[in-house]
């Protein structure tokens, strides 16, 4: 059972120059979910479904 933590932290970002992450995964929902949380805080996003498609991407 996960319980409410006492203390919520909100991170609005980070500093620095903008970082560019890769998010590869073959689950839709989970790509989504990093992609809006790291473009939240900043981060370029590279998306791909598959590991090869990536590395395509990340050329």
């Amino acid at each position: 059972e996960v319980k409410p933590s006492e203390h919520q932290v909100n991170i609005k970002g980070y500093k620095g120059n903008k970082r560019k992450i890769l998010v590869v995964d073959d689950m839709q929902d989970n790509r989504l979910f990093l992609v809006k949380l790291l473009k939240n805080v900043g981060f370029e996003i590279i998306e791909a479904e598959q590991g090869k498609e990536g590395i395509e991407k990340s050329d």
